[in-house]
């Protein structure tokens, strides 16, 4: 005789769900920042991500949500002001 609990198929796609949820209910911490913040593409991918992340392991939605948050919350390069420019042109001579 056993002494144990064996998972069957059901238990693990019960839990996979359980855990999709999760990840969906974190995923929505990303959206709601990405929104905010004019990058709605961005949100909807950590949404997916994460909900499928979270079906494999939990831990993994979180690490998918770090990433989107890094993606998300960092400066564009292209929407940093060019400060490398030279007035030049423009100076009166005196």
């Amino acid at each position: 005789m056993e002494n144990g609990y064996q998972f069957t198929k059901d238990d693990l796609l019960y839990y996979a769900l359980i855990f999709a949820g999760v990840g969906l209910i974190l995923g929505l911490v990303p959206l709601i920042i990405a929104i905010r913040r004019g990058k709605l593409r961005l949100g909807l991918l950590a949404v997916i991500f994460s909900t499928i992340a979270g079906a494999i392991a939990p831990i993994l939605s979180l690490i998918v949500i770090a990433i989107f948050l890094w993606l998300i919350l960092r400066k564009d390069p292209k929407a940093a002001p060019d400060t490398t420019s030279d007035n030049s042109d423009t100076a009166q001579p005196e």
